[in-house]
């Protein structure tokens, strides 16, 4: 798997297009791509290639790669605080000595203060925060640092709101970090971006879960919002591992000629026939033709049709 580079495919594509007397090599390609005999074509490769590897990802099976992560949610020091909660007029107090973080989601106009231990282990306001929300069920959420150690929450206020998954996180922060982005959401379920972890992915295959004592399941029980947002219940943890289908690997002209050609061998080998039957058409449609018929019978083999489907040239250049 991946062992051509593109400079490899576009050098044996120009081998098949044109008799060259001396030997040429991909160290060459930067030469021809200003040279009038050759620049025309390598520029059109690209487009070619994509369309070759559209080919074979539509003519075979899907191309299953993995991809691996382990969820082990934070303790909440307060233990398990996803309900919600109301306010009716009673202040409510959360706190811990020893925690360095907050993290809750308040609606309407809530008022929390939140509170730190100084050096003479007093407890010290620290901010007041006052949501701005009017619409019941339209929760805001707010997490930080402690000043310096401990935290306390404490919600009043003087009108009805709801308030819920009300964490104090006991770790060991840089304080002098500051970066809220490393206080973990405290909420019943795990969320992840797949387009931005798995740059190909296309769909799940399948998702299998190993807890910590090495007892592996196939998982149904998840979300996949809007095709890429994959949403997990936060009581499984341990180690996932993702069976999915890929999108096929995109050449532009950005591709580097050392960059491999992420596909099955068997395929990314036979993408110098196609490329070069797509672009010597008005050169030698005989030789085009051969080329195609080449590429047909070859992907043929890698990838046998299920049905008695045969090609037919709609064109009739090949």
């Amino acid at each position: 798997m991946g062992s051509y580079t593109w400079g490899q495919i576009k050098l044996e594509s120009i081998k098949k297009m044109f008799l060259n007397n001396d030997n040429i090599y991909e160290k060459d390609l930067r030469s021809m791509k200003n040279d009038n005999k050759y620049k025309i074509y390598l520029n059109a490769m690209p487009h070619a290639a994509n369309e070759a590897i559209a080919e074979c990802v539509k003519r075979g099976r899907p191309y299953i790669k993995t991809f691996e992560f382990t969820q082990h949610p934070i303790e909440n020091s307060l233990g398990n605080n996803f309900e919600t909660h109301y306010y009716l007029g009673d202040k409510i107090i959360y706190e811990n000595e020893n925690a360095t973080a907050y993290y809750f989601e308040m609606d309407n106009k809530g008022i929390v203060e939140v509170y730190y231990l100084d050096d003479d282990n007093i407890w010290t306001l620290q901010d007041t925060i006052e949501n701005k929300g009017s619409v019941p069920g339209e929760f805001t959420l707010y997490k930080n640092f402690s000043m310096n150690k401990g935290i306390k929450l404490v919600f009043k206020g003087d009108t009805v709101y709801s308030y819920r998954n009300v964490a104090l996180y006991n770790l060991n922060y840089d304080m002098n970090n500051g970066d809220i982005k490393y206080i973990p959401d405290y909420k019943p379920y795990f969320i992840y971006d797949i387009q931005s972890l798995i740059p190909d992915f296309y769909k799940i295959d399948k998702l299998y879960f190993e807890n910590y004592s090495h007892e592996l399941t196939n998982r149904t029980d998840y979300i996949l919002e809007d095709g890429y947002t994959l949403v997990i219940d936060d009581k499984l943890i341990g180690n996932f591992i993702m069976k999915y289908q890929s999108y096929p690997p995109k050449i532009d002209d950005d591709t580097d000629d050392d960059d491999e050609i992420d596909l099955p061998d068997e395929v990314v080998c036979l993408l110098p026939l196609y490329i070069a039957s797509q672009l010597y058409k008005d050169d030698d449609i005989a030789l085009a033709t051969a080329y195609r018929n080449e590429f047909e019978v070859a992907i043929e083999n890698v990838y046998p049709r299920k049905d008695d489907t045969k090609f037919v040239s709609k064109t009739g250049w090949f």
